[in-house]
């Protein structure tokens, strides 16, 4: 096996696609199990399902257990972040 171009995971390119397709699968299961429930409990057909409240149960509560969602790191909070090592800034 081979080590795919900057992955640090050795394995094919196939393997590697792969496993980078693991949470996009992961989040399309959650969504259709929200949508789902939306459905079921709302006595309507999954297409009827209210798109904006899917998204703010999934945003608001990802893990539908009340655990927060995780935090991106931001400079702007930088009142929190404490760097070790050495890092590289970049931005969107």
């Amino acid at each position: 096996m081979r080590e795919s171009a900057g992955s640090g995971l050795p394995c094919s390119l196939a393997a590697y696609v792969s496993i980078r397709m693991e949470p996009v699968f992961m989040v399309l299961g959650q969504s259709a199990a929200v949508a789902a429930h939306l459905a079921i409990k709302n006595h309507c057909s999954v297409q009827d399902v209210d798109g904006n409240k899917l998204k703010n149960i999934l945003n608001t509560n990802p893990y539908r257990n009340n655990v927060p969602p995780d935090v991106r790191v931001d400079n702007t909070f930088s009142e929190n972040v404490f760097y070790y090592g050495q890092w590289d800034t970049t931005s969107r």
